[in-house]
């Protein structure tokens, strides 16, 4: 399986903190990892492939806050078959000049007969997870990251300020929106005015 890279805008700390909360996972695997449910610190859900469904359970194995890594591990099993595999990710978050660089590593071991179909599913997920974290934790203020790990109802359950700031900017881009309309509005009805004034004041002169 490749590595990959991402540059993020969130700081170091607040790109670890998220990488280690539950919900922050769940949400990053939501198209990867379906019918999600939590216990403890382990989450499960069932990797949807074409030739069928794997069922997936996974924990963290390791955070290290001062090398800024977080290790997860996703036991995986064929729903109908004697498929099994294990996928580690290893995500490393670094500081670099005006930016946080987060690395990917992930290995698989299969073991079965549906192997390639298994890897396909496992790839999918760590594709899914690196772009929805990377989504998440880039153009983020900082108002908007702290409090991850507080507790609150996210989508099944659980909110988290980093969470929301998925679907920040469509919904600042819907503010925005509006806010033109609004003040389109207001000098529309402000030339109607001064014209309305205009036309009683001209009224007025010319009267005999």
């Amino acid at each position: 399986m490749k590595s990959s890279v991402a540059v993020l805008t969130a700081p170091v700390e607040h790109a670890i903190a998220a990488l280690e909360d539950h919900r922050f996972i769940r949400r990053c695997l939501q198209d990867a990892l379906r019918n999600q449910s939590s216990s403890g610190d382990v989450i499960r859900g069932v990797m949807p492939h074409p030739n069928g469904q794997f069922f997936a359970t996974l924990r963290i194995i390791d955070a290290d806050t001062v090398a800024h890594r977080v290790c997860y591990e996703v036991i995986v099993r064929e729903a109908r078959g004697s498929t099994l595999g294990t996928l580690r990710i290893a995500a490393t978050v670094t500081a670099q000049e005006r930016a946080t660089a987060l690395t990917v590593v992930p290995t698989l071991s299969v073991n079965g007969f549906h192997t390639e179909a298994l890897r396909a599913a496992a790839t999918h997920a760590v594709e899914v997870f690196t772009e929805r974290v990377a989504a998440a934790l880039t153009n983020v203020s900082a108002q908007e990251i702290v409090g991850v790990g507080a507790a609150g109802p996210d989508e099944a359950g659980v909110a988290s300020p980093v969470l929301d700031s998925m679907g920040s900017s469509s919904r600042r881009a819907r503010l925005l929106t509006v806010m033109a309309g609004i003040a389109l509005s207001v000098v529309l009805l402000s030339l109607r005015q001064r014209r309305s004034r205009s036309s009683g004041l001209r009224a007025i002169r010319e009267a005999p």
